[in-house]
């Protein structure tokens, strides 16, 4: 397996983009290295605008990038969104249970889990055990069961779950505000 190396970034516009030493940041504490999960790690413990003013205060980036977007990317061209303190408690509150799935979102975590195992496995019979374990996993399982089972792929490969779950989540709040704005509308 390639040794892939990960970099946070600043990027002004496609392709131009600041190189961030999360190690010269003044909130890290910790050697840094250049594994995605590891760089993830660190960043999911702040907001992006916490790593955006620490970004500023330890003078790592000129001020045309500041505005431009954090993101990750890689020596492989790789170019992944950040995994923020917000994208990561979200996640977590539907892994300890304070959140629950409907059937909306889990069919949506169906359809992007079997799109990777589509995408990574070229045996069709583990395809179909992987799905198929997963499927029943989802429907049966404990949430916990689920993100076991999740955690048993590749980081980069499961990492796209937790976005999607995110965005989801997302999608379904602002759906429940507008629900409450029609109802204090109507009063």
């Amino acid at each position: 397996m390639e040794n892939i190396k990960y970099f946070l970034v600043l990027e002004k516009r496609p392709g131009d983009y600041v190189y961030i030493d999360i190690n010269r940041l003044d909130i890290c504490n910790r050697n840094i290295n250049n594994e995605l999960a590891i760089i993830d790690g660190f960043t999911s413990q702040f907001s992006e605008a916490d790593l955006r003013e620490s970004i500023i205060r330890s003078n790592m980036a000129s001020s045309d990038y500041l505005d431009g977007n954090l993101k990750i990317i890689s020596d492989a061209k790789h170019n992944l969104k950040v995994l923020t303190k917000d994208i990561y408690d979200n996640v977590m509150d539907v892994v300890n249970g304070n959140i629950i799935l409907n059937k909306n979102m889990k069919n949506k975590l169906f359809s992007v889990f079997k799109n990777i195992i589509d995408k990574n496995f070229d045996d069709l019979d583990v395809k179909d055990h992987v799905v198929n374990e997963f499927k029943k996993i989802l429907k049966d399982g404990t949430i916990e069961e689920v993100f076991k089972y999740i955690n048993l792929l590749p980081y980069i490969k499961c990492r796209p779950i937790y976005f999607m779950l995110y965005d989801e989540l997302n999608k379904e709040k602002e759906i429940n505000i507008k629900k409450l704005e029609k109802i204090n509308d109507s009063e």
